[in-house]
């Protein structure tokens, strides 16, 4: 096996022992939320949801995935990859991003650049631009859906402006001539060195190229529009689902609420860098649900739970079945046939 194929199989089994401990974390979670607000009437609540609405839940779930596919090809035309991968190939590598995102701090989606990177033939300087810009556009639509959110309530401010900041310190970063300079002149100066410094310095001005024709103001505007509507569905999903625990009718009132709890939990959860938000996100949704709808703790568990099983699971059970299938398609005996 040559060494790149070796690579490939290192790096995929580093993830897959980080994916298989957060799927054994999520599972200790889930039973001790299940515990803690009864098991038994917890149980109760999942087995009363109507069956209809869990399909509807997995559509809107689905609409997400298909509405972020489209942000992805999009991205895939900016930098010039529309006509070299074709949407087969793309849409296996944007489905294993939802296992991926289990890894510590989302670090596993690197690894969606690295197989854009085998199968383009191109750099990592121009692949990982375009997963670090999905996760921009992610923040800029949460920040969106949590002003929609303040139809209700008039708090939160500390996750907004930490990821309006930190969105805006990015942003910033990347079209500050200077800075680049100044980074330029670091590498340069450690160049000598013999180091990978050497080479990231090489592929600077590849890199920042990418970031900005994917961060142009039409570019920034179009993907955090479809992000919002993207993440939005999924929200809407959520309020299905306190609606049938809670006994609550379907309400513009209602809806903003639940786009303000799952959009306030989502950033939490990637700010505290845990895979999956495994804990933080468990622990936020039982207890806004019970502290600001007023839900008992057996519907607030029970709807946690299923939120969790018909979002991030069920993206982990495609993310995984499509993982399995670009692994046999980079695998080093199907790159000869190809």
């Amino acid at each position: 096996m040559n060494k790149n194929g070796t690579d490939l199989i290192n790096k995929i089994k580093k993830f897959e022992r980080e994916i298989i401990f957060a799927i054994v974390l999520g599972i200790i979670f889930s039973s001790l939320l299940a515990f803690w607000g009864d098991f038994q009437d917890t149980l109760d609540e999942i087995m009363s949801f109507r069956i209809s609405y869990v399909f509807v839940v997995l559509l809107l779930t689905c609409l997400n995935y298909f509405l972020r596919f489209i942000r992805w090809r999009f991205f895939l035309g900016r930098v010039g990859f529309k006509n070299k991968i074709d949407s087969r190939k793309s849409g296996l590598i944007f489905l294993s991003g939802l296992t991926l995102t289990l890894t510590p701090g989302k670090t596993g989606e690197v690894l969606k650049a690295y197989f854009l990177k085998k199968i383009s033939k191109d750099h990592l300087s121009r692949t990982v631009p375009i997963v670090l810009t999905e996760r921009l556009t992610d923040g800029l639509a949460s920040i969106l859906l949590l002003s929609f959110g303040f139809y209700s309530y008039s708090y939160g401010w500390f996750a907004i402006i930490f990821a309006l900041f930190s969105c805006t310190i990015f942003i910033f970063l990347i079209y500050n001539d200077p800075f680049w300079m100044m980074c330029k002149k670091i590498l340069v100066g450690l160049e000598n060195k013999k180091t990978i410094f050497g080479v990231i310095n090489g592929k600077l001005l590849n890199f920042r190229e990418v970031l900005l024709s994917l961060l142009s103001w039409k570019s920034l505007l179009f993907s955090t529009s479809l992000s919002a509507v993207a993440w939005f569905a999924e929200a809407l999903g959520f309020s299905l689902i306190i609606s049938n625990f809670a006994g609550i009718d379907m309400s513009l009132e209602l809806v903003s609420k639940a786009v303000f709890i799952f959009c306030f939990v989502s950033i939490l959860g990637f700010v505290s860098l845990f895979p999956g938000g495994l804990g933080v996100a468990e622990g936020g949704f039982t207890g806004m649900l019970i502290f600001l709808l007023g839900l008992q703790k057996s519907q607030a568990v029970a709807s946690t739970i299923l939120l969790r099983l018909l979002t991030l699971w069920w993206g982990v059970i495609l993310g995984l079945i499509a993982f399995f299938a670009l692994f046999k398609l980079l695998s080093p005996e199907n790159e000869k046939k190809t």
